[in-house]
């Protein structure tokens, strides 16, 4: 039962759903950003954002038919960069840039057709490094480095016959030391 009313406004990416609970699944990440923002990803429920004012979450899901809308329900990892942007990662949909000023997604998925993007679609970890490069693991996919400017994913993948690469395709965590060194 909820304590008190909630609205479904439209907007021209379809409905967001604001109540006073967290979409379904289990919560599979949650940060607060600079903004004091508390978001909180699921898993099956899509990304939420909770407002502190009005103790509501506003849900943000997967509208297949609607390009600005998220691009998967399944949310596995959430980063803000040093520009206060937004990214989402999903278990099996890519990574989302978040505008807020529209309230919109931008979609970053792999495609087989161009080997300058996502490597896989399976996002585990995002992480930026002093120059303002993201960086971001994969299950299965390896490392991509993301150039934000251009928009170009460089993929770092295991390869047997390099033994100082990576051992596994299997990336669950990136961590970037003082001297930005991996």
């Amino acid at each position: 039962m909820l304590s008190r009313p909630f609205t479904i406004p439209k907007t021209p990416y379809g409905y967001l759903l604001r109540c006073n609970s967290i979409g379904a699944g289990n919560v599979m990440a949650i940060l607060e950003d600079t903004d004091g923002e508390l978001w909180v990803g699921t898993q099956g429920g899509g990304l939420n954002r909770f407002d502190r004012k009005t103790e509501t979450f506003s849900r943000y899901v997967n509208h297949p038919n609607q390009p600005g809308s998220i691009s998967g329900n399944n949310i596995s990892v959430i980063f803000e960069d040093s520009s206060e942007t937004l990214w989402v990662g999903t278990g099996s949909n890519g990574m989302n840039k978040f505008d807020k000023q529209k309230n919109t997604f931008v979609h970053y998925q792999h495609d087989v057709h161009d080997p300058d993007s996502l490597s896989i679609d399976n996002v585990t970890c995002i992480i930026e490094d002093q120059p303002g490069i993201l960086w971001v693991g994969t299950m299965s996919g390896g490392i991509n480095r993301f150039d934000m400017e251009t928009g170009i994913f460089t993929r770092y993948q295991a390869d047997p016959e390099n033994p100082a690469g990576l051992r596994s395709d299997d990336v669950e965590a990136i961590h970037i030391d003082r001297s930005n060194i991996f």
